[in-house]
């Protein structure tokens, strides 16, 4: 059912995108640019027609069944058949592209790449169990469809994000399951290696661009997000085919494809705020160009690169200006300093900074000396940087040294993916915010692949057999990182959904037993419990990070009383504690009175009706 709920939101983001490609005339130069630009400009325009639903406490089944299966099938039956026509077409030319006139290198490369998609493909079928998408990326649309509205909640400070792909994701939920969103975020890694393969194909030939794109799209990090309801592939997608359009146009300026490049780059701040991340290291090359042309041409120039910015920020403007009307905080809670905001205060936003700044392995000279070397080997879900790249670009980014590119558009984007890197290091080094670097860098190394060298020690098979090599080598960590959760075993139906969770979850025991045993009209607060509200059925209240409100509650009362009606006050009947988090960092900062007094309110208070090792629920009762 997933499968075809999310077919069915391709096939309706063809039709809305051919009709906008079509009117706006971009002059796009193949089938495959072609096809990339309508879906993201026809996933945008339903993302962002949900949105609009959900300002008016319309996303219900029986309005999104009227208008994306009936009254937009019916408005684009022009395109829906020529859709099909060329369907047929492309399926008959790709089947001879692929398989007729292929070297045998390449045809391992193929090969390669379609084990990558069958391995990434199996990581969309198991169940959510990643922080993030059990936070927000899906928490979120389940209470949209809940309540229809699409608005945000004060205790989760991630809800306040931009949400163009959660749209999504709405859409998947309310048609079939959670593993649409699987399936939508593996979709968005398919689109990126297609773009990098048609951006290689017009500076080199097919060969060379089957190679970048699998260097991409073989990263353990990209097989890791690819069975993940995260964003993050879909941010590199509209970032890089936004860079498609504009690095080429820096030469020769199209105004029809710099439109295109600042509409997509502004559907990529819709996605997430680390495009400014990508914008930064975009005015690195706009300005390097504007010190390149006449001062004659310099203002017309800066004309077109301000008309660009417009563009951009009228195309992310709803989720922004959303924010600045609930909050007056564009990118809340980010820059608090700068333009404050409700929900949040100047100590969470430090801490905010300070864990994020946690990711990576140090930042002395030293540490940023031996970055590239610790990612490559020190990666890893569980390690510091969140997720593995391999050494693929360990091995193959020195050797550009000696084969660079000769394309103006490839030494662009080698620019940008320097400083993108050099940025990033600045910030929170996790490896999935380097992906849109990753992904240029992959753009560049075509250069290697055509490498001119004809010597018997180093020629373009020898580089690209060591390229294979490297590219398996990351295909055996891809598989190690999916066999780490017992696929297999719910996959083949031996496991429940529910054995699953449990299984690979340690606080869904807790949260099930609340779903099961306590009554409709509880609320539950959480203290120190993990990400797992997606998973709980009943009304509850958790902090998206810190336990921070809970904290200061307890650090301010003076009496039992005044904690009893802080509870009542919140509608609260119960509290879920994770009793080993809440002794190592709430606990030793209250002060001895007001420890005293919290003793004393669990005495009297607190009546245990579910245990787990360190996990305990209490119902709240007067006393």
């Amino acid at each position: 059912m997933a499968a075809i709920c999310v077919g069915v939101l391709i096939f309706l983001s063809q039709i809305c995108g051919k009709r906008l490609v079509n009117l706006a005339k971009f002059p796009l130069q193949s089938r495959l640019e072609n096809f990339l630009v309508s879906q993201a400009l026809g996933l945008s325009v339903i993302s962002y027609s949900i949105f609009f639903l959900g300002l008016i406490g319309a996303i219900k089944r029986v309005n999104f069944i009227i208008i994306f299966l009936l009254v937009i099938p019916v408005l684009f039956l022009a395109e829906i058949k020529d859709v099909f026509a060329k369907i047929k077409d492309t399926l008959r030319l790709q089947l001879t592209l692929w398989f007729n006139n292929k070297s045998f290198l390449a045809k391992i490369a193929l090969i390669l790449l379609s084990l990558f998609i069958l391995l990434n493909f199996l990581n969309c079928l198991l169940p959510p169990i990643e922080r993030d998408a059990m936070t927000y990326h899906l928490k979120m649309p389940q209470e949209y469809i809940k309540t229809g509205y699409v608005t945000p909640e004060p205790h989760n400070i991630f809800s306040y994000f931009p949400q163009l792909v959660e749209m999504l994701y709405t859409f998947g939920l309310i048609f079939s399951n959670d593993y649409s969103s699987h399936l939508i975020h593996f979709y968005f890694g398919l689109l990126i290696a297609l773009t990098i393969f048609s951006l290689v194909r017009r500076i080199s030939n097919t060969e060379t661009a089957l190679f970048s794109a699998l260097i991409f799209y073989s990263l353990p990090v990209v097989s890791q997000l690819s069975g993940w309801a995260y964003v993050d592939l879909a941010l590199c997608f509209f970032s890089i085919l936004s860079l498609y359009f504009f690095v080429p146009d820096l030469e020769n300026i199209d105004r029809r494809l710099l439109k295109l490049s600042a509409i997509l780059l502004g559907l990529a701040f819709a996605v997430k705020y680390l495009t400014l991340l990508h914008l930064y290291a975009m005015a690195v090359l706009v300005m390097i160009r504007f010190a390149k042309i006449k001062p004659t041409e310099r203002t017309s120039f800066i004309k077109e690169i301000f008309y660009f910015l417009v563009l951009v920020m009228l195309v992310a403007m709803p989720w922004y200006l959303r924010n600045i009307l609930v909050t007056r905080n564009p990118f809340y809670p980010f820059l608090y300093s700068l333009f404050k905001g409700p929900f949040w205060d100047m100590e969470r936003a430090k801490l905010y900074d300070i864990f994020l700044s946690n990711y990576g392995m140090g930042r002395s000279f030293l540490d940023y000396l031996l970055l590239p070397w610790r990612m490559a080997v020190r990666g890893g879900l569980d390690g510091p940087f969140d997720a593995e790249i391999g050494i693929t670009f360990l091995v193959f980014t020195p050797l550009l040294i000696f084969f660079r590119p000769k394309n103006k558009t490839a030494n662009y984007l080698l620019i940008y993916s320097a400083v993108f890197f050099f940025a990033w290091t600045t910030l929170s080094q996790q490896s999935r915010f380097l992906l849109p670097a990753l992904a240029t860098l992959s753009i560049c190394l075509y250069a290697i692949f055509d490498c001119p060298l004809k010597e018997k020690v180093i020629n373009k098979n020898s580089l690209r057999l060591l390229a294979i090599a490297l590219i398996s080598y990351n295909l055996f960590l891809s598989w190690q990182q999916f066999q780490k959760n017992k696929p297999f075993q719910f996959i083949m139906g031996k496991t429940s959904r529910q054995q699953y969770l449990i299984a690979n979850l340690k606080d869904y025991p807790a949260v099930d037993y609340i779903n099961t045993q306590l009554p409709k009209d509880s609320k539950t607060y959480m203290v120190g419990i993990g990400n797992i509200g997606y998973y709980c059925q009943k009304p509850f209240i958790q902090e998206s990070i810190f336990d921070y409100i809970f904290k200061k509650m307890l650090t301010e009362s003076l009496s039992e009383k005044g904690i009893l009606l802080w509870f009542k006050n919140q509608g609260v009947s119960h509290i879920l504690i994770n009793e080993l988090s809440a002794t190592q960092y709430i606990y030793p900062d209250l002060g001895y009175l007001q420890l005293t007094i919290y003793k004393q309110f669990r005495r009297n208070h607190f009546k245990v009706i579910y245990a787990n090792n360190i996990l305990f629920l209490y119902e709240i009762t007067n006393g």
